[in-house]
């Protein structure tokens, strides 16, 4: 990590490589400068990550509440679905006791219409 750029230092090293002293020193200023308004800082850093933090944080506690309306409201539609399968149930009971007595009466209609026939055509 770079805690600070110290321009006499580059300057120097410019100089010893062959950079005219002036040009050297320009070089510095404006690499200085650039590298000033560019990095972050440690501190920077670290209430840059605590806030990003916090934002999940937060995001992820409206996630959770989220998903724990959404499982409520498929929980309430679950019990509406099992009442409504109930109903059905009962109704489709009563009417296959309602059908078998149907039956029952037809078979006794038709049994005493033989009957009646036959005594017609016996005689």
């Amino acid at each position: 990590m770079i805690d600070a750029f110290d321009t006499l230092d580059y300057a120097q090293q410019l100089e010893t490589a062959g950079v005219p002293k002036a040009q050297a020193e320009i070089h510095a200023k404006a690499l200085a400068g650039v590298l000033s308004t560019s990095l972050v800082t440690q501190n920077q850093f670290e209430v840059f990550d605590c806030q990003i933090n916090t934002r999940f944080d937060a995001f992820e506690r409206r996630m959770d509440e989220f998903e724990h309306r959404v499982l409520a409201r498929f929980d309430a539609f679950e019990r509406r679905m099992d009442a409504y399968e109930a109903r059905a149930d009962a109704k489709l009971l009563k009417m296959s006791d309602e059908l078998k007595l149907h039956c029952w009466m037809m078979g006794t209609l038709i049994t005493m219409n033989i009957g009646i026939l036959l005594k017609l055509f016996m005689h």
